[in-house]
């Protein structure tokens, strides 16, 4: 009776595991397969494997919107993002998780009550501020303000990670004479590896996708991001969704090398924090 229960409870498992993955890897087959299409099989037969091949699609979309160039300012600025955000939360973190106090209980509330904020609220005072400080519609301003918006969550999940690591460690660091310094940097930050690599990765993603700021702050001129730029593939009148979808897939490979590269760093993680649970 248990062995008959157990397939059952396994197969409805399996059945809803099947079902989210086609839910995820469902519009990404439809993405990709419509990359080779022109417009008019995509009306006549939008789910039917493309024939012939429009590889052209590709080509004709890199070059009419620039997407290299685009990649290149994307990977740069979403770089910059991401490294000063951890050189910032990193030592935040540190302190409220290694340093307990009154201060850094009421730190971590007030970060976690910022995850509660809509970025898009502060769109219109950073305009503001990147056109009174001059540099509006340039990288660098983007590069240094966007960091304020990933601090809530990277310092919470930071946090979470550091205080799994046993202070003992810290105890025993501390009575050989090691100072916060070469605790944080030789103990806590070889300990988080799992921790910076969810947050960089979902930091990465998060900025590489960004519209909206990168619209507003960095422009569409030759500073412009991947992102600002797949809109141009969009005709006036009438509009290629071949050669919209190839110019989709071109800014979305970055981010699948990225996940690629992080990959067992993010399993760690997860398993981690299976074991500990």
């Amino acid at each position: 009776m248990n062995a008959i229960k157990n397939r059952i409870s396994s197969s409805i498992v399996w059945i809803f595991v099947g079902a989210y993955t086609l839910t995820i890897i469902g519009p990404m087959l439809y993405l990709l397969l419509s990359s080779f299409k022109n417009s008019q099989q995509l009306y006549s037969q939008p789910l039917a494997p493309p024939h012939p091949l429009m590889a052209s699609n590709y080509t004709t979309a890199v070059h009419a919107g620039n997407l290299f160039s685009g990649i290149r300012n994307s990977f740069i600025v979403t770089t910059g993002v991401v490294l000063l955000s951890l050189a910032i939360s990193l030592p935040a973190a540190y302190g409220i998780a290694r340093i307990p106090s009154r201060l850094s209980r009421l730190l971590e509330r007030g970060f976690a009550v910022g995850l509660l904020i809509p970025t898009f609220s502060i769109l219109i005072p950073a305009f503001l501020l990147a056109a009174k400080s001059g540099f509006l519609g340039t990288q660098k301003f983007y590069i240094v303000f966007m960091p304020a918006t990933a601090l809530s969550f990277s310092i919470v999940v930071l946090v979470q990670f550091m205080r799994a690591i046993p202070m003992q460690l810290d105890e025993a660091a501390t009575i050989d004479g090691a100072s916060h310094w070469k605790i944080f940097t030789r103990i806590i930050l070889p300990l988080s590896k799992a921790g910076l690599a969810v947050v960089a990765v979902f930091n990465f993603v998060t900025y590489w996708n960004e519209y909206l700021f990168s619209l507003v702050l960095i422009g569409v001129g030759k500073g412009r991001t991947v992102q600002v730029a797949l809109p141009i593939l969009q005709g006036d009148r009438v509009t290629d969704y071949g050669l919209v979808a190839a110019g989709a897939v071109v800014a979305t490979l970055p981010i699948l090398i990225v996940f690629i590269i992080f990959r067992r760093r993010m399993q760690g993680a997860m398993l981690s924090g299976a074991v500990k649970g």
